[in-house]
């Protein structure tokens, strides 16, 4: 009779996964150019808690659903199941980002770049952004500048600007197409 029990079925239903909360959003954008050189490119560093998330959700989501727009990052899909969780649990289950769309993850640019077949499964061990980054870019990301501290400070600011530049550098280097996910 333990299947009729509705008290039973309730706790036989596992709890829904928990994702760490998003504290902190890094955007960069390109700019399109029309200053007469070469494309200006802005850096946004979000402090999530500091920052009503009500206010925030539509910008982002209108921002996520451009098509005309590339979404980029490391390891974008995760951070996207984080960020989707992280509004959902602040403002209910329907707050999440459900459609971003056209967006490149920066290790299939590095795979690319590499040479790797990319009709061929990637290989399941990634490198790290810092690693990416020296290789294609020679550029060293030093993690010695982020500060773990409830405070945002300069030098954690300028190693996130670092770091939101570094997709926008790779996709400059990236001479064809990449199919975007």
């Amino acid at each position: 009779a333990v299947a009729d029990d509705p008290s039973a079925a309730a706790a036989a239903t596992p709890p829904p996964p928990q994702f760490p909360t998003v504290t902190l959003l890094q955007v960069a954008c390109r700019g399109d150019g029309d200053g007469g050189g070469a494309a200006a490119a802005e850096v946004f560093v979000v402090d999530l808690l500091a920052v009503p998330l009500a206010e925030l959700r539509e910008p982002l989501r209108e921002l996520f659903e451009r098509p005309e727009v590339l979404k980029l990052g490391f390891r974008f899909k995760q951070d996207l199941v984080y960020l989707s969780a992280t509004f959902a649990a602040a403002l209910g289950s329907s707050a999440g980002f459900e459609r971003v769309e056209p967006f490149l993850d920066v290790t299939n640019v590095y795979y690319y770049l590499k040479g790797h077949d990319m009709q061929k499964r990637l290989p399941r061990e990634t490198k790290s952004l810092a690693t990416i980054c020296e290789e294609l870019l020679g550029v060293y990301l030093s993690k010695s500048l982020a500060i773990y501290a409830r405070a945002i400070e300069s030098a954690y600011q300028s190693f996130h600007g670092i770091q939101s530049h570094t997709p926008i550098a790779l996709t400059l280097k990236v001479p064809g197409e990449i199919e975007t996910g």
